[in-house]
C-alpha cells in the first residue's frame, strides 16, 4: 500500500508524536491539506505500533 508522507505526519501528529519541520511548506495562504482516509490511517497505526513507536 503507498501512503503519502503528509498522511502519516497527521496521524504521528494525532498521535502526539514528535513531527520534523516541514521545509517545503506551500507558499499560499490557504493551502489545500488532504485528510488521510479512514483505511489507511488504521493502516500508518497499525505500522506505528510495529515499530513500537505507539
Amino acid at each position: 500500500m503507498n501512503v503519502h508522507t503528509s498522511y502519516i505526519a497527521q496521524v504521528k501528529r494525532m498521535c502526539r508524536l514528535d513531527v520534523g519541520e516541514n521545509y517545503n511548506k506551500s507558499k499560499k495562504e490557504k493551502a489545500d491539506v488532504k485528510q488521510c482516509p479512514p483505511e489507511k490511517m488504521e493502516y500508518i497505526k497499525d505500522s506505528l505500533k510495529y515499530f513500537k513507536l505507539l
